[in-house]
């Protein structure tokens, strides 16, 4: 459910790094690490070319369909709860024609694709009858649909707090059961910190030179400035 456009710059190699955003930088690298580190019990499901593609997609349907084709899919990670949510949405609204493709062999729903993108997406997929007959069998909007879905899956991982808090409180009518993980505070200039927990963020000391607007004054304050008990903006 992640994905960024390459960055085009003539004056700047970047060696072809999908970076249109910090967080399609980060992204891109963690996934040819998961290719190329990890061991055969560690990857990503979805293909590259629908993380990364070259041109604008609207991939959410083909991104479900690889998601659904893996049983052993054990996290799910999305921007934000909205998209997450939509994703779900579109999820249950799609569930028998999913099912359909992943016993065909075949993303139907990738008309507007490139046609070469097309292609080799669809050339890559082995038909699959048993995992369709098992998904066709699970009731979606059962209190453990996400167990059965996907009996491995730990948790979400999301931005979930603040703006996308009421977003979260819709998604927990589907997921119930299953943990949702807040990810990262990120801009298109910095990663600025790592969740902690459900509110709070742990700095990134070493991404970027932060600047402080106080909320009691109004006056900004660079880090060694900050005082304990008194609350701050990013900026």
């Amino acid at each position: 459910m992640l994905e960024s456009l390459p960055y085009h710059s003539s004056g700047l190699d970047l060696d072809n790094t999908y970076t249109n955003t910090l967080l399609g930088l980060i992204v891109s690298e963690h996934y040819r690490n998961a290719i190329t580190v990890l061991d055969d019990r560690q990857y990503i499901v979805n293909p590259m070319s629908l993380m990364f593609p070259d041109v604008m997609l609207n991939a959410d349907y083909a991104r479900l369909f690889f998601a659904l084709k893996e049983r052993e899919l054990n996290i799910i990670f999305a921007p934000d709860a909205w998209i997450l949510l939509n994703n779900l949405e579109l999820m249950f609204e799609k569930w028998q024609k999913l099912c359909d493709d992943i016993e065909a062999g075949y993303v139907s729903e990738c008309d507007s694709f490139p046609e070469s993108l097309r292609l080799t997406i669809n050339a890559s997929i082995t038909p699959d009858k048993e995992r369709a007959d098992e998904l066709r069998s699970i009731d979606i909007y059962s209190e453990d649909a996400m167990k059965k879905i996907w009996p491995c899956l730990k948790k979400f991982v999301c931005n979930k707090s603040g703006a996308y808090k009421i977003y979260t409180s819709g998604l927990m009518k589907h997921i119930h059961n299953v943990k949702i993980e807040n990810s990262a505070i990120a801009s298109e200039e910095v990663l600025a910190g790592i969740a902690c927990d459900d509110v709070r963020f742990k700095l990134s000391l070493t991404s970027a030179f932060y600047e402080f607007m106080s909320l009691d004054d109004g006056r900004i304050y660079y880090a060694h400035q900050l005082e304990r008990g008194r609350i701050y903006k990013l900026i």
